[in-house]
């Protein structure tokens, strides 16, 4: 399996997990002050969390396998990371979108009687995983596994 595949399997099982983080916020109200529900709730938060981002780190590390191997880079060097870039692809612009309107969404319920609601959580859930999509999407690694090289650009030397 080629490190470009490798990278595109490490990069979905990472966007799973971080919808499951993003997901844990949708069901902390049904918890309640039951222990073990608060018990279950953390610690699937954070072992989805640290799975997502060691998986995000490894295809990140095949990817600069690859461009060792190959001597070339695929992206340019000055390419910003990718929580500095918005709306640098399709899915990148629905994420970012996406993240802006829910903080303006947030902001606003937090000065009304919104907030106290059950609201507040899927806002939450939504700002968190836009926040790391427009991350992931942005950035490095998806650029890489989505990379299609223009015809007649091949290195013949």
């Amino acid at each position: 399996m080629s490190e470009i595949c490798k990278a595109k399997i490490l990069f979905w099982v990472s966007f799973a997990c971080e919808a499951v983080v993003s997901a844990t916020f949708l069901w902390m109200p049904f918890v309640g002050e039951a222990e073990t529900g608060q018990i279950i709730t953390g610690i699937t938060f954070w072992l989805f969390l640290i799975c997502g981002y060691v998986c995000i780190g490894l295809a990140n590390r095949f990817r600069k396998e690859y461009n060792l191997k190959t001597q070339k880079r695929q992206l340019p060097a000055k390419q910003k990371i990718g929580a500095l870039a918005f709306f640098s692809n399709v899915p990148a612009s629905i994420f970012d979108a996406m993240l802006a309107a829910a903080l303006l969404f947030a902001v606003i319920t937090a000065f009304t009687k919104l907030k106290e609601t059950y609201l507040p959580y899927p806002l939450l859930s939504v700002i968190l995983l836009s926040m790391n999509a427009h991350c992931m999407f942005n950035g490095r690694v998806y650029i890489f596994t989505n990379f299609k090289p223009i015809k007649g650009d091949e290195n013949h030397g």
